[in-house]
């Protein structure tokens, strides 16, 4: 296997967990934002920041291995603090307080390219299972 095979499968590993957890905590009136801005926020800050923070402990301790604790209790944190605070999603209904679009809504779009401008309509069904 290549690296171009398994780089994407070790990213998309922890990110789609991530992004489906996300979806079920927030409201779909905030969710996009509420979910964006952490998601990004921690990645480019403790990402972004991952190399420099480590050799800094690296060149200060002497020790090359040192600098691996800092992405250690980063995880170990955010693990603690998830496990405390975040609430379990299991039976909450992604679209309570949403008045937007509904399972069983007919949703009527405009096509302002088409000729004769006929709205096209469709319905959004529940899904199962």
């Amino acid at each position: 296997m290549s690296v171009s095979t398994v780089q994407p499968g070790t990213i998309a590993a922890p990110a789609c967990p991530i992004a489906a957890a996300l979806v079920e905590l927030f409201p779909t009136r905030i969710r996009y934002t509420s979910m964006s801005l952490p998601y990004h926020i921690g990645n480019s800050w403790f990402g972004g920041l991952l190399p420099a923070t480590m050799f800094a402990m690296n060149a200060r301790s002497g020790n090359i291995f040192y600098g691996l604790w800092y992405p250690v209790i980063i995880a170990g944190a955010t693990v603690v603090i998830g496990a405390i605070f975040i609430p379990e999603t299991r039976d909450r209904d992604i679209y309570a307080g949403d008045s937007s679009v509904h399972p069983g809504d007919t949703i009527v779009e405009f096509d302002p390219n088409a000729a004769d401008y006929q709205a096209v309509a469709f319905s959004v069904r529940k899904r199962t299972g």
